[in-house]
């Protein structure tokens, strides 16, 4: 309650009484309908993928990441149809959860679908809903590994990886290392897909990553998200 009273008072003062009616509607009407409309969408399809899930509720240390969240279906499928994708080409989930994304990616004929996430519940739950929806999908092949970021080595083929800010900093400097790596050992072309990119100015600046593609999402004017596109120079 504290926290929700000063988030008020601090917005209050930064854009005024407007702010703080447009705050409230992003949290207590916008956002609330979107997770409801999701929610009935996995029903119908028999999965589930909505509901957010904190680490401490899994047994794991708050720490370790961010808490699991899904990409919103529409921004996922507006960013991947400005890609062509072609028989060899491997997708990539760091931080996947209960495994929305690759779903979405699923409609896609990639090569191969790779789910990761420290949690061994949610990826059970993600490789469920793959199950559910397998011959609904163009994508024939998944593989869900349970790991820490920092231990799992980035496969020769992976030519899209995607991440939704699922991890500090300090763990991402690392998962970009192990990408080059990977890269070393087998070159090729990789596109690197950042949603929420908390971290864009760091990796820029410390890896030299090039920004292909800027996208943003314009939640009627209530707030903004953002996708950045990267390759590996």
């Amino acid at each position: 309650m504290n926290d929700m009273l000063s988030k008020i008072i601090s917005t209050a003062r930064k854009e005024g009484l407007f702010g703080v009616l447009r705050e409230a509607i992003r949290f207590k009407i916008y956002l609330p309908a979107r997770s409801i409309w999701n929610i009935a969408l996995d029903r119908y399809h028999k999965i589930d993928t909505e509901e957010i899930v904190s680490l401490n509720s899994l047994g794991l240390p708050e720490d370790a990441g961010e808490r699991c969240e899904s990409t919103p279906i529409g921004e996922f499928l507006q960013i991947m149809r400005r890609f062509t994708i072609g028989p060899n080409d491997v997708f990539l989930d760091i931080g996947s959860g209960k495994g929305r994304t690759v779903l979405l990616a699923g409609r896609y004929a990639f090569k191969r679908i790779i789910g990761v996430d420290i949690s061994m519940e949610l990826n059970a739950v993600a490789e469920k809903n793959v199950r559910t929806l397998r011959g609904k999908l163009a994508c024939k092949k998944y593989e869900f590994v349970t790991s820490n970021a920092l231990d799992y080595k980035i496969p020769v083929d992976v030519t899209y990886i995607y991440l939704f800010n699922p991890f500090s900093y300090k763990v991402l400097n690392s998962v970009l290392c192990n990408i080059r790596e990977s890269i070393a050992l087998n070159t090729r072309d990789v596109t690197l897909i950042y949603y929420n990119p908390k971290y864009s100015l760091e990796i820029e600046k410390e890896h030299k990553l090039v920004k292909i593609m800027s996208v943003e999402f314009n939640h009627w004017s209530l707030y903004k998200s953002r996708c950045f596109v990267y390759k590996f120079a």
